[in-house]
């Protein structure tokens, strides 16, 4: 359950990471700067843990 939930929050974040690309070339935000890899990372482990939990919840009913 716990590797499914990682490979999900991977799957979201390269998503993530590519939107922000995008946005990054079109405006001037940045999109990279130290903060933001910080909210990046807290963004992944809150996401694990919800799918953890959605995936751990379904498989006991």
């Amino acid at each position: 359950m716990l590797k499914k939930a990682v490979n999900q929050g991977l799957i979201v974040l390269g998503i993530v990471f590519i939107l922000a690309m995008i946005i990054n070339s079109i405006t001037p935000v940045e999109m990279f700067s130290g903060s933001a890899q910080i909210s990046y990372v807290a963004f992944f482990i809150v996401y694990v843990g919800f799918m953890y939990m959605k995936n751990s919840k379904n498989s006991k009913s």
